[in-house]
């Protein structure tokens, strides 16, 4: 439902949504979190509200690591503010991240 509300052009609702789905989801899965967490800073960066877009993906990044979108997102925000050096660190955790699950 946050997918559809959010690709519709709704991100308030979709946020409260992946709250909800946060709040309540087993940790079983963390790839399944991670991405509510992606999604959920793709919907705070829309609205213009970059510290909660910071947040969603770091707690993205540490339910699992191995879920890169996470780490793009915050390098994204470092790009914008400026914050260069951190947004290359974040960016090459991506980069070795992705190799280390892929191979």
């Amino acid at each position: 439902m946050g997918n559809e509300q959010r690709v519709k052009g709704d991100p308030h609702d979709a946020i409260e949504t992946y709250k909800y789905i946060v709040e309540h989801f087993q940790e079983e899965d963390t790839w399944e979190l991670a991405g509510v967490y992606y999604y959920l800073g793709m919907c705070y960066q829309r609205v213009g509200n970059a510290p909660q877009a910071m947040q969603s993906w770091a707690a993205g990044v540490s339910i699992n690591r191995y879920y890169r979108d996470n780490y793009f997102g915050l390098g994204v925000i470092f790009l914008d503010s400026k914050l260069y050096d951190m947004a290359i660190g974040v960016l090459l955790e991506a980069l070795h991240t992705t190799k280390r699950a892929y191979g």
